[in-house]
């Protein structure tokens, strides 16, 4: 691969470090990545902690740059190499059952957490939150866009696309930088703040053509949800949860540890992270809201060098069903645990709503059969 300045090439960016530093792809003549570029030419290898979209295109890379033995790659041994992958192996079965468990490991969890600003919070077990570092800069950011539309106001309707990026303005009468995500009706749209993640109902005259100036820098709010949590079933139970998530960090700052993906959260649209008030490991926003049984422990997720924070976080659940807090006020809410309470169901009873609506249907056809018994 020759070295040469001075060419043109893209970048996307898709996110930012907890130091300010841009994290993104280079692309180069086209469509070429230089990360692969790299990695293919012996240059470059990946990370440990390596994930994503293009992780098996780069391990492939790597793979291929190993059986060329070139450059950083010139003394590599791969028999050696396999000797050392399955005596590792052989210790991890030799010490637990890994066959549920996914390779993942959280050690220090604060030492490598993003200080971040939470900006909304609109789910049980979810928030969004924009880097501290770039905090003062959306500020400045809006500002101008103000001084803009002060200057420059908007003038007649444009045509409004799903995903398009807008100007939209706020409920303080303010324009912000949006996302349209879908018509609800003819004159409303919904629109995503990307700066702030929070949404909001519009109608076509308070949206406006984004300048291009105020349309480059990314999205600045990313969504994380409690890693290793789900919510309660009950829609009032989770309005419960959302309101004491949104007063432990709404508009505080929180320090964000982000969870490699997995194949059991493939599903999962947003992030998966460990997030503390602050940097103390009891801060974990995820285990006050389980002790307090407003949010539950994901049983489907088991990750092997994880596993002790999963276990600690079952035995807090377990001690606030014994306590009967909240959600578990009046016992265990889910089936699968009701042996821990001394029943156990023979057989499934339909509840209520079900038995109402199956016995409509049914009553002509006992009807019918009871005439013809006359």
């Amino acid at each position: 691969m020759p070295i040469r300045l001075y060419i043109e090439v893209n970048i996307e960016i898709e996110n930012i470090d907890k130091r300010g530093s841009f994290i993104g792809t280079l692309l180069y003549e086209g469509n070429k990545n230089l990360a692969r570029s790299l990695v293919e030419e012996g240059l470059a290898y990946l990370h440990s902690s390596a994930y994503g979209a293009l992780y098996d295109t780069l391990s492939a890379a790597e793979r291929e740059a190993k059986r060329r033995r070139i450059r950083i790659w010139e003394t590599y041994d791969a028999s050696q190499a396999e000797d050392e992958y399955v005596s590792s192996t052989r210790d991890s079965r030799d010490t637990e059952d890994s066959s549920n468990y996914v390779d993942h490991q959280v050690s220090d969890p604060l030492s490598t957490a993003r200080e971040m600003i939470v900006t909304e919070v609109h789910n049980p077990n979810s928030l969004w939150a924009q880097p501290v570092t770039t905090a003062d800069a959306v500020r400045d950011f809006s500002a101008k866009m103000k001084e803009h539309f002060l200057t420059n106001p908007p003038t007649g309707l444009i045509t409004l696309r799903r995903n398009m990026k807008v100007a939209a303005k706020f409920m303080d009468n303010e324009w912000y930088r949006a996302e349209i995500q879908q018509m609800v009706s003819q004159d409303k749209f919904a629109v995503h703040y990307i700066d702030y993640g929070n949404t909001q109902i519009l109608s076509p005259d308070r949206i406006a053509r984004l300048p291009d100036q105020y349309a480059s820098l990314p999205p600045q709010a990313k969504e994380f949800q409690l890693f290793l949590t789900v919510p309660p079933q009950d829609e009032e139970w989770c309005k419960e949860a959302q309101r004491e998530l949104l007063f432990l960090t709404l508009n505080k700052h929180v320090f964000v540890n982000t969870q490699p993906k997995q194949q059991t959260t493939a599903n999962v649209t947003c992030d998966q992270a460990l997030i503390y008030t602050s940097q103390d490991t009891d801060s974990d926003v995820a285990r006050t809201l389980i002790s307090e049984g407003l949010l539950l422990v994901d049983n489907k997720r088991r990750d092997r060098r994880n596993k002790q924070l999963l276990e600690e976080y079952q035995h807090i659940q377990r001690t606030a069903k014994q306590n009967h807090l909240n959600v578990w006020q009046y016992g265990d809410i889910r089936e699968d645990f009701v042996p821990e309470f001394g029943y156990t169901p023979k057989s499934k009873t339909p509840d209520k709503k079900e038995a109402a609506t199956k016995t409509p249907a049914n009553q002509p056809a006992k009807e019918k059969e009871s005439a013809k018994k006359k």
